[in-house]
């Protein structure tokens, strides 16, 4: 497989240079995928030369492949052929306004990459109920920080009890008996009901004095930490739904809306108004 801007009439055919896939274009895009990832740092060894435009598709944790830039082409090395991997780096040459290439002279069918989506989609329907139940995602509040976990623990002035597992974390964090705290890729992600603790402030009430707080208060850690963004979700004995993003110190955008209250900040992403709903969990995978 092959992402490529040119697809070969004859084996002897090169890439014309003006076709080529640029190494900026290629790193910038690294850079911004949540699912690629530097060879050098999912291997963890010294990044050389011989790495720099190597990267791996990662999702859900696993290797799907890995992907090298060479001469304007990027070359795909796999295991197996899944609807996931053809989905992933459908939307990779997508990106680059480029083909999808079986082999250096054929086009992926369309109607493949329809069926896979489908595919794609169908599981995931079906994993929803069950992801909302034992992340952290599903009726609940967490913060995400890009940062480390030591500066987060300072600024919060938070006291951190013995390490514990992902499955224990949870437990305790849906049992309401603390918050969870996990760090992955450059992000440090706090989770449960009582992350709300790190809001809260005396004599506040009411719906619209506790949503200007929350503003107030992610525009404080904005001033310390690049990338704030928090995510509120509940659907039980009450409804909300909330989410806000705090980039270099300003609100890109945030949104809070509950049975009887709604407010926006700021001009809703164009990235925002393509997903399929506003649910704090969709915006959540699309941010962070």
């Amino acid at each position: 497989m092959d992402i490529c801007r040119y697809i070969k009439t004859n084996r002897k055919d090169s890439i014309p240079e003006s076709l080529w896939i640029s190494e900026s274009e290629w790193q910038d895009l690294i850079l911004k995928s949540k699912n690629l990832v530097h060879f050098s740092e999912w291997k963890g060894v010294e990044e050389t030369p011989r790495f720099i435009n190597k990267a791996v598709l990662v999702k859900e944790g696993l290797s799907l492949a890995e992907l090298k830039l060479f001469k304007g082409n990027i070359h795909v090395y796999y295991d197996k052929t899944t609807p996931k991997l053809l989905v992933e780096l459908s939307m990779i040459a997508d990106n680059l306004k480029a083909y999808f290439l079986i082999n250096e002279s054929k086009e992926y069918p369309k109607s493949v990459i329809d069926a896979a989506r489908k595919k794609v989609a169908k599981r995931t329907n079906q994993k929803l109920e069950e992801y909302q139940k034992k992340s952290f995602g599903g009726n609940n509040m967490w913060l995400t920080v890009k940062g480390e976990s030591a500066d987060l623990i300072d600024f919060f002035k938070l006291k951190i009890e013995a390490e514990k597992s992902w499955n224990e974390g949870l437990e305790d964090m849906h049992d309401y008996k603390g918050m969870f705290m996990y760090s992955f890729r450059g992000w440090v992600f706090l989770a449960g009901q009582k992350v709300d603790w790190l809001f809260s402030k005396e004599g506040i009430k009411g719906e619209a004095a506790i949503e200007e707080h929350h503003v107030d208060t992610l525009l404080e850690i904005g001033k310390q930490f690049s990338d704030v963004q928090l995510f509120m979700f509940y659907n039980r004995s009450m409804y909300f739904n909330a989410f806000y993003r705090v980039l270099n110190g300003q609100m890109l955008y945030g949104q809070y809306y509950t049975e009887s209250y709604e407010k926006e900040y700021g001009k809703m992403p164009k990235a925002i108004k393509d997903l399929h709903d506003s649910d704090a969990n969709t915006v959540a995978s699309e941010w962070s």
